[in-house]
């Protein structure tokens, strides 16, 4: 049932390997599927406490993102392993407070100066406004942004945050970075789907390893990181990979016809 929890993220019903758990899962009543014409919702029963997926998946990502450097990692890979104790729901109650509240900064922050355009995609930076929590904590906040009226449906959402170089239990980094996370919007989503645009992982992948980073993702949802002086040089190698992609498509149907 853990594989629902994370596998569900992904837009559309669970197909080809993902179903595998999903059909073991429910074979032995732990997960139970609920289908409307637009949506696919899957209640699992997480070691006896049975919640929809989308709220145990936020209440593992809120401990472990936010509670990056007070052990939340830990908490969140034990509470998978043997279920939330009250301790460790008192630590999320904790966390999910303080997430409020570094979330409305950072919304008042994009609201205030407005997300950066180009042809296919949109931006924002929220500088040091993460730096004490989990970089996964940028990715959690795009997943939300990008439903807001600021958002252009039709571009990819980037979202920038300055990364604190301390990596509990393994040293510090040397050098300056910037976490770079992003989504596509829901317009954005059904493009993926059909063919018509790229999907996001493959172009942060080839943009960010062209200026020195890496990054990794899906077509929906990606993340990486770059020097923290490569921002600009990033937008624009992942334009032309956008640009590169559906232009290489439009040859492809040329030739097919």
């Amino acid at each position: 049932f853990l594989a629902i929890i994370g596998s569900a993220e992904i837009p559309g019903p669970l197909v080809s390997l993902n179903s595998i758990p999903l059909n073991d899962a429910e074979y032995v009543n732990k997960v139970r599927v609920l289908r409307s014409r637009k949506t696919v919702r899957y209640y699992v029963d997480f070691h006896g406490l049975r919640k929809p997926h989308t709220a145990l998946s936020s209440m593992l990502s809120t401990m472990a993102s936010i509670g990056y450097y007070n052990g939340g990692p830990e908490k969140a890979v034990r509470s998978c392993i043997e279920g939330f104790s009250e301790e460790v729901l008192k630590f999320h109650d904790r966390m999910k407070a303080l997430k409020s509240e570094l979330f409305k900064k950072a919304y008042d922050k994009v609201y205030a100066h407005g997300l950066s355009m180009r042809k296919y995609v949109q931006w924002f930076d929220i500088g040091d406004l993460f730096y004490n929590i989990g970089v996964k904590s940028i990715g959690l906040f795009t997943s939300q942004l990008k439903y807001r009226r600021i958002v252009d449906q039709e571009k990819y959402l980037l979202g920038f945050m300055k990364m604190n170089p301390n990596i509990p239990g393994l040293g510090k980094l040397e050098g300056d970075f910037v976490k770079v996370s992003g989504r596509t919007p829901p317009a954005l989503d059904e493009k993926v789907k059909k063919g018509t645009m790229p999907g996001l992982g493959k172009v942060m992948t080839e943009a960010a390893e062209e200026i020195g980073g890496f990054a990794d993702g899906h077509d929906f949802a990606a993340s990486g990181i770059i020097g923290a002086n490569k921002i600009l040089a990033f937008i624009e190698k992942f334009e032309e990979k956008v640009e590169e992609k559906i232009e290489r498509k439009g040859l492809f149907k040329y030739f097919i016809k």
